[in-house]
């Protein structure tokens, strides 16, 4: 967990072997929480292994985790499999609300994987905002949904609103849960 500023030039990056351990694919969380805005002026690259690495987002009192006029890649073209995740899978109701808004202004979550190799950018019941979704041009290479199978309960609606004025193609899933 990382609850502090998150400053300077540079990309912040989820490597695919961030859940290796050893030859055994493990269950992480990286978790930005706390405060304050994060300011690092790079993208921010979400790559996972086996479906089981996954970036939480989980900054409160109106801070954003992901800085504004940035790109958020999900995945990275090697086939690794990627989970982007808001808040945590254990609180219920108007508590989930304290992670609305999680992206400064003008991100664009752009999908980087090849085609087949499935990413997911759960909402978990939060409302956030980003400027487009650009799946560039692989073909089928993320889900956008507001559960997973380990949802919530109860479950509650999740709303993402794009505000971009530019072109974007998206191609993959837009659902309720896995």
């Amino acid at each position: 967990t990382l609850t502090g500023v998150i400053s300077g030039p540079g990309d912040l990056s989820m490597s695919r072997f961030t859940s290796w351990n050893g030859g055994a694919v493990q269950a992480v969380d990286i978790i930005l929480a706390g405060t304050g805005s994060n300011t690092y002026t790079g993208k921010t690259v979400v790559d996972g292994q086996g479906a089981v690495a996954s970036l939480r987002l989980q900054k409160t009192g109106g801070a954003v985790a992901i800085p504004t006029n940035s790109q958020v890649w999900l995945g990275s073209t090697t086939g690794g499999e990627f989970n982007l995740k808001m808040g945590d899978v254990t609180t219920t109701g108007a508590g989930r609300n304290a992670w609305d808004n999680q992206f400064g202004a003008g991100v664009v979550i752009v999908g980087k994987n090849t085609a087949g190799n499935w990413g997911r950018f759960d909402l978990q019941g939060t409302n956030q905002t980003v400027a487009g979704l650009d799946g560039g041009t692989a073909a089928a290479n993320f889900v956008v949904q507001n559960q997973s199978l380990t949802g919530f309960s109860p479950a509650q609606n999740a709303t993402l609103t794009l505000n971009g004025t530019g072109t974007y193609a998206a191609y993959g899933y837009f659902r309720d849960q896995d």
